[in-house]
């Protein structure tokens, strides 16, 4: 029996800032936070390639802490992948 590939293969990583009204106890703006916005992306398992997006669309993203969570819009794999600048 063949092992199946699961997983995700993503490159083209689009960073977008978050804007934040924090400040630090000095009173200085906190740094700001990075999400993904989009991300193209090759779905191991069963070969789909597409761009994820951040959205409630099929081909989208939802960004965790640390990473991403995708799910495949052919064989409904789903799975996550850590940030690029998080490795």
């Amino acid at each position: 029996m063949a092992e199946e590939t699961k997983g995700f293969k993503v490159w083209n990583v689009q960073m977008q800032e978050i804007p934040s009204d924090a400040k630090g106890e000095d009173g200085t703006a906190e740094s700001g936070q990075k999400a993904i916005a989009s991300v193209s992306v090759e779905c191991l398992q069963c070969g789909e390639t597409w761009t994820a997006t951040e959205g409630a669309a099929e081909k989208s993203l939802t960004n965790v802490l640390g990473g991403i969570v995708i799910s495949c819009p052919s064989c409904k794999q789903t799975g996550g992948v850590q940030r690029p600048d998080f490795q």
